[in-house]
């Protein structure tokens, strides 16, 4: 049984979603505890709080940082659509941060089990690695979607941004994750996660079938051209890791210039800590996630 921590910032693009009712939906994993990061967290909180009780799961969620290390909010609120679904929640939570807590309480009573999954900027994962240094040892793998590796056809700059949003939101907190990551840390980038997508109305459609999946349905956008599975291919690489071709090695985040942006580097090595997914096989991927969620993709 994979024992999980999701730290995200559902509420903003739907792929929190989508990998949150895949967790949920697997037998052989167990979430121990959902983290929220970004601006308006005790409302992403709310959100997850409410998918989660959709799947019939009570699972701990814990309110984290809104800013970030730099003291900005790039990402300020939930979509229109998430935001509706976060309020449809009876359950409140306050603005107090007891993500960090938590998550040093429950990799310390699971020392060696515990996988924790960024799919958000990286802001929590730094706080926390940066006030109790002996947390990473203590991790049995960190999973991270974030970054930009390789240019290929898929991932247009001028659609995805010169960088990765994850890592944009949060530089200075990605530098420290990524230097302290000494080890085990299962890597995916933008220009592997941006390679298929779905059309929104499709998804939604097929959500709203399930009862337990109607509440990602209400989430969902179908005034945008395409929905992405960034983030499950995330959690997908590391429960499958013999489906994913990796590389190993480790990653730097420079600073370019003056511009406020960065670039995220990938030095292969055998002794880095760092395997960085570098092919899949898309076809395999969504027949395995119509499995676990049920729905047709």
């Amino acid at each position: 049984m994979r024992k999980i921590i999701l730290d995200t910032d559902i509420g903003s693009d739907i792929d929190d979603c989508f990998a949150l009712a895949y967790l949920l939906s697997r037998k052989d994993v167990e979430v121990l505890g959902i983290t929220t990061v970004s601006g308006a967290p005790e409302m992403r909180a709310r959100l997850a709080d409410k998918i989660c009780s959709a799947y019939g799961k009570s699972v701990p969620v814990c309110v984290g940082c809104e800013e970030s290390l730099s003291g900005e909010v790039l990402q300020p609120r939930l979509t229109k659509a998430q935001t509706a679904v976060a309020l449809s929640n009876e359950k409140t939570f306050s603005k107090e941060n007891t993500a960090l807590r938590f998550m040093k309480a429950v990799i310390e009573e699971n020392p060696g089990e515990i996988t924790l999954v960024c799919i958000g900027q990286l802001t929590n994962a730094a706080t926390l690695f940066s006030e109790y240094p002996h947390i990473p040892d203590l991790l049995g793998e960190t999973v991270i979607m974030g970054g930009r590796y390789a240019e290929n056809e898929f991932c247009n700059i001028e659609k995805w941004g010169e960088t990765e949003w994850n890592i944009l939101c949060d530089i200075k907190a990605a530098q420290i994750v990524f230097d302290k990551c000494v080890k085990n840390c299962t890597v995916i980038g933008v220009e592997q996660t941006c390679r298929f997508s779905r059309p929104p109305a499709l998804i939604k459609n097929a959500f709203k079938k399930r009862r337990d999946g109607k509440v990602v349905a209400d989430c969902i956008n179908t005034t945008v051209d395409e929905v992405y599975f960034h983030d499950v291919l995330a959690v997908y690489s590391c429960l499958f890791p013999d489906e994913v071709t990796f590389k190993r090695g480790r990653i730097k985040v420079e600073v370019c210039g003056e511009t406020g942006n960065a670039k995220t580097v990938f030095e292969p090595s055998n002794g880095g800590g760092c395997s960085l997914v570098t092919d899949f096989l898309p076809e395999k991927f969504f027949e395995n996630y119509k499995d676990t969620v049920g729905i047709e993709v």
